[in-house]
């Protein structure tokens, strides 16, 4: 964290809503990595300030390349300014000062790792021109004043705190990342692997559980519904009928969510099937059934050829996936090949230029939004999404049948184009990960400098003890998926850091979501142990066994 008079260029905008003394001091404070996170570290920084005294800021959604498409209000970059309460932060403040938290999710969760491991520098957005532009809602805050901004970043400003979705140890090998600049695509830095979850002058401390999901385009979701006899209507099929069902195209209910097998996945994933017409359920061919349904849904020119979305090296959801369908990096195994079919251009579309037999087609993702419209866009036809290097990669508008990586806290109205399905007959939703029937959960880790200002030190404090809490996590993080509650969960180790006398309830509590199971060894709050490549098992401090 760096202390700095604030500028007279920041201050008619960033301290709007709240009285500014003449003495005020602005801090501050740095946040990289996981965009999963975002909603909880924006909103319990908020929870930090003066009531009503918060600004979130945004960068314009016009950026240009790879921001392009991120999800509305420049999802990669954020910031947020307020007026520092000092009921809350108490080492260090006074009531004159204020606080700037900006926050970059460019890279993904390796960019909550690397500055720490390897002393680079992520880029972050600037504070200048901005407009105001209505409100933002902030979980357990609700809604403050939000801004927009030009497209414009710094490489500036030492990291105060980062966020992982997996644990550092994972960012080698096939996650080993790069880093771009966000303006043309360029390469700018090469991370160094990392192969420990412990590095001198770092704090390593064990983050909130996230459930994961497999999400599919919405064609390519309605005729899983339809080979699998879903469908409200009887298929005729292969030679087979199928009754009629009690689902709509696309309904997202737990009753009405197609599956497929963890070997399944991993065999479209790594290429080995390529093809999706090659699926057969009970005897229906998918293309079959699709056909027999409706022509709507069948691919561009009928090319059943698997498309995958694939974020880029460096993200916490790419490697979650490598973890649980390919064991890839696990146990410190780094020299695997990147489990990813033929045909990663990373350029334009190659649909159309489809030759049978060659493999899948894969598009390299740079963060969240992106991935959304990826699959959105082969569903639709659109062209809204681009890739690492910023270049549309739906350039022929063709639809397509297409897999992707996201996790379960998004798409929660389920009204965008792209469907989760359910892993071998199991729905991702706190219910079955509580039992221990659906086990695809990562645990993140939050790393900071253990050597911090007084002010630093504090904010950052906050924040980790804020993620410990069950009701938190619930509130900034989580809203209810169609078939079922899912995405963010506490573990029992950091339930039990926050409230010693916690105890475990008999089935999960929607509200205050803890997880029992965990891929931690030593099965504390410290990180140390985390493997996230190995498998879940029971904490034995668990006081119930579901």
């Amino acid at each position: 964290m760096k202390r700095k008079l604030l500028s007279t260029a920041i201050s008619a905008i960033a301290l709007a809503g709240f009285a500014q003394s003449s003495q005020a001091t602005n801090y501050v404070v740095y946040l990289a990595g996981s965009s999963a996170q975002d909603n909880l570290v924006m909103a319990e920084a908020a929870n930090l300030c003066v009531a009503n005294s918060s600004n979130a800021y945004y960068i314009d959604n016009n950026f240009s390349t790879v921001a392009t498409g991120n999800g509305g209000n420049g999802n990669n970059y954020k910031a947020l300014t307020c007026a520092v309460n000092t009921a809350k932060l108490t080492s260090g403040f006074t009531s004159a000062d204020t606080i700037t938290v900006y926050k970059t999710n460019l890279g993904g969760s390796a960019q909550g790792v690397d500055p720490l491991w390897n002393g680079t520098v992520p880029n972050f957005m600037t504070i200048t021109g901005c407009t105001a532009s209505g409100t933002k809602s902030l979980g357990t805050i609700g809604a403050v004043n939000q801004y927009i901004c030009p497209s414009s970043v710094t490489f500036t400003g030492s990291l105060d705190l980062g966020i992982a979705d997996v644990n550092p140890a994972m960012f080698q090998g096939v996650n080993q990342a790069t880093a771009y600049n966000p303006t043309n695509g360029n390469v700018i830095h090469a991370f160094s692997p990392i192969t420990t979850n412990t590095h001198t002058g770092v704090t390593v401390v064990a983050g909130p559980a996230l459930i994961w999901g497999v999400p599919v385009s919405l064609n390519l979701y309605t005729a899983l519904q339809a080979a699998q006899g879903l469908l409200n209507v009887a298929i005729t099929a292969t030679g087979v009928t199928l009754p009629a069902g009690s689902c709509s195209a696309g309904q997202a209910t737990d009753a009405c969510m197609p599956s497929l097998s963890k070997a399944q996945v991993t065999s479209v994933l790594t290429g080995t099937l390529f093809d999706w017409s090659k699926f057969n359920f009970n005897g229906v061919n998918l293309l079959d059934a699709a056909t027999a349904y409706s022509a709507a849904i069948l691919p561009t020119g009928g090319d059943t050829t698997v498309n995958f979305c694939q974020r880029t090296a460096g993200s916490g959801t790419a490697a979650s996936q490598y973890a649980y369908f390919m064991n890839q990096p696990a146990n410190g195994n780094a020299t695997l090949v990147l489990p990813a079919p033929a045909f990663n251009t990373g350029t334009s579309d190659t649909v159309a230029n489809n030759v049978p037999g060659l493999g899948a087609y894969v598009y390299s993702l740079q963060d969240g939004g992106n991935m959304e419209n990826c699959l959105v866009d082969l569903a639709t036809g659109s062209t809204s999404a681009v890739n690492y290097a910023g270049a549309t990669i739906n350039t022929s508008g063709n639809t397509a049948w297409a897999i992707g990586q996201q996790s379960t806290d998004k798409n929660t109205s389920a009204s965008k184009q792209y469907r989760f399905i359910k892993l071998a007959g199991v729905a991702p939703t706190y219910a079955n990960v509580y039992s221990g029937a659906y086990d695809f959960v990562n645990e993140s880790t939050w790393q900071y400098p253990a050597s911090r200002t007084t002010q630093s030190g504090a904010v950052v404090a906050a924040l980790v003890a804020a993620q410990k809490n069950p009701a938190t996590i619930s509130a900034d993080l989580n809203s209810p998926q169609p078939f079922g509650a899912a995405g963010f969960m506490v573990t029992l180790a950091n339930a039990l850091s926050f409230n010693s006398a916690y105890t475990l309830p008999t089935t999960v509590s929607a509200t205050a979501p803890v997880t029992p199971w965990s891929r931690n060894a030593n099965f504390n709050t410290t990180a140390t142990g985390l493997d996230n490549g190995t498998v879940q098992v029971l904490n034995p401090a668990a006081t119930v066994a579901p």
